[in-house]
């Protein structure tokens, strides 16, 4: 009996396309890939200044026996810091008044990270300037145990003024802001984002390229989908959701 092997070999045509295809999808793939490990470290490395700040403003608040913790909150060029604050009615002039602590400067988050307050947000929300203030502008605040506690909040300068004497170079009135005179707008203009608020439990960590890149509906295309950032009531440390 006869047997007819018929042997198919691969062409260097067929090598030669097969490594193009490979070629074009390396192409692709490692800049995303890039991309990805980038935003991944940037928010490795935020958590880990925000876990740090919360340990540091939970020691505060039990070694001044006052409401103390960290306000999240953007300059006027939109980046994103955190700043540690204490309850003081006496100074702001408001019961549940809040000022920067002394001889603690704002720490920076890295440049290409935003936090935004847990909750349920609407696009065209977020698509306005105060949607988007009002968003990133929060705190988290401890009691004088060191627990983790849900407290009105309304941030104002040391001196309590609304008026544009004040020199603290913190937080200030919106004129000074502007000016170049301070930091961070106080808690006095609604109208933009700024007003007393109920500190938060929870946030999320976001990549502001990506949301740039969602600009048109950054909730229901990126923010939502994100890992929320919860505050563990006993010991302040991020438990992520």
């Amino acid at each position: 009996m006869k047997h007819n092997h018929s042997n198919h070999g691969i062409t260097l045509t067929e090598i030669l396309v097969t490594v193009a295809i490979i070629a074009v999808l390396l192409a692709v793939s490692i800049p995303a890939a890039k991309e990805l490990s980038r935003s991944l470290e940037q928010s490795v490395g935020a958590g880990s200044v925000i876990d740090a700040a919360l340990a540091n403003a939970r020691a505060i608040a039990i070694r001044e026996q006052k409401y103390a913790g960290v306000r999240f909150q953007r300059d006027v060029q939109g980046n994103s810091y955190l700043t540690f604050i204490i309850h003081d009615p006496a100074a702001t002039g408001i019961a549940n008044g809040f000022r920067a602590v002394e001889n603690k400067k704002p720490m920076a988050l890295p440049e290409a990270v935003g936090v935004i307050a847990d909750g349920t947000y609407t696009d065209a929300a977020l698509t306005t300037a105060a949607g988007m203030n009002q968003a990133n502008t929060f705190s988290v605040v401890f009691n004088a145990s060191g627990k983790f506690v849900l407290h009105p909040v309304q941030v104002r300068n040391r001196d309590g003024k609304k008026d544009d004497t004040s020199t603290d170079r913190i937080f200030n009135t919106q004129p000074n802001v502007l000016a170049g005179r301070a930091q961070f707008i106080q808690d006095d203009y609604p109208a933009d984002g700024y007003d007393a608020e109920n500190s938060v439990s929870a946030f999320r960590i976001y990549d502001k390229r990506q949301l740039q890149k969602n600009i048109a509906n950054p909730w229901t295309n990126y923010l939502q989908s994100l890992t929320r950032d919860s505050v563990n009531p006993y010991t302040g440390e991020l438990i992520k959701k």
